[in-house]
């Protein structure tokens, strides 16, 4: 899994505030928001793709998957669709990220869904809701 990055705060501020599976094909969107939720106490793994983020989601459970819609190989949708499949409990943990929202196709799948979704380019404090009402709804994961 060479996309996939675990990550640490070197010193989290609170370190039960969930570990989050942050998925997107753009690197700077990777190590800003990465960096961003380990200061505030999360931790994170990091994949650059959805072919990546499915292989984590084989070796680890996550509170939360932050997922963005438009990527080469497997999209956001496809994510999701194999997530249904494979990994059922994950799919009332995710926080879906796109710049286009409104899209005929984002639109269904926010509405299958049923969860948060994020435009981008959004602020921390719009992401971090979004986390928080993910958190709010599911129970604690159990870790792995």
């Amino acid at each position: 899994m060479t996309g996939v990055v675990p990550a640490s705060p070197p010193t989290p501020l609170n370190p039960s505030r969930g570990h989050i599976l942050l998925v997107d094909d753009e690197d700077a969107i990777r190590r800003v928001v990465g960096t961003l939720l380990q200061r505030m106490g999360y931790q994170v793994t990091r994949a650059a793709s959805g072919t990546d983020a499915l292989a984590a989601l084989q070796d680890q459970a996550y509170d939360v998957m932050i997922c963005d819609l438009c990527m080469p190989e497997l999209s956001g949708e496809e994510v999701y669709a194999r997530m249904e499949r494979e990994h059922p409990s994950m799919t009332n943990r995710v926080v879906f990220t796109s710049g286009d929202l409104e899209a005929d196709g984002a639109r269904a799948l926010l509405a299958r869904a049923g969860g948060p979704a994020v435009q981008k380019p959004y602020d921390i404090e719009t992401l971090l809701t979004a986390i928080s009402t993910v958190q709010a709804s599911t129970p604690q994961r159990q870790s792995t």
